[in-house]
């Protein structure tokens, strides 16, 4: 098939070259192909950029299956959530293609853009089964946030460990165990609500305006 080729072809010379040295020339060639049937398919680099992330996603790790996420199972799943993305961020490729993005991001921002919003925004990227989770969690009224698009992000800086991740080798099962069961327990223990508090669902500041 044409299109994964492209996007296999893509995958490579983003890794190789990173994204300014990347020539859509170079990628046709590296596909096979001419710089014609590229644009066909993709209209720029950064749209063939934001592809090669979605491509690179998808067998980094299998689609979240939710974990139990029914009423009542909500540690369950987000401890089911925390390692799916552990596991999506720290596979080779995409790692890679992360430490692109952060190496390239001043010149570039719109990778940054490509990985760290439309990633959760869209309902596409490759974030986006922790936005659902967050949503149908708040829409349950078992958390009490008042944004779920954000909350994804949030819950997943802490899942990978942010800056932490690009010090230190993929952790061993147990580590991980560790680590996981920890960020759900400081992240429910934040984010739950507590009829303690006054607050009700829905209620709070509206931080959908009010990202970076």
């Amino acid at each position: 098939m044409v299109k994964e080729r492209l996007l296999e072809a893509g995958a490579v010379r983003f890794l190789i070259d990173g994204f300014a040295r990347t020539t859509m020339e170079g990628v046709a060639g590296q596909a096979g192909v001419s710089k014609k049937t590229l644009y066909r398919h993709f209209e720029s680099k950064v749209a063939l950029y934001e592809a090669v992330v979605r491509y690179v996603a998808t067998p980094a790790a299998p689609p979240f299956q939710g974990g139990g996420d029914e009423e009542g199972s909500l540690e369950r799943t987000l401890e089911a959530l925390a390692s799916w993305i552990y596991d999506l961020v720290t596979d080779p490729r995409m790692f890679a293609l992360i430490r692109t993005v952060i190496g390239e991001s001043a010149a570039f921002p719109e990778l940054s853009r490509l990985m760290f919003v439309r990633g959760y925004e869209d309902g596409q990227g490759p974030f986006a089964p922790a936005v659902s989770v967050f949503e149908r969690a708040i829409e349950r009224g078992e958390l009490h946030l008042p944004n779920a698009t954000m909350a994804a992000e949030i819950f997943a800086s802490m899942a990978y460990g942010g800056l932490r991740l690009l010090m230190m080798p993929r952790e061993s099962q147990t580590a991980r165990k560790v680590w996981v069961s920890t960020v759900v327990r400081i992240f429910l223990d934040g984010a739950r609500t507590r009829a303690e508090t006054g607050l009700e669902r829905g209620q709070g500041p509206d931080l959908r305006s009010s990202r970076l």
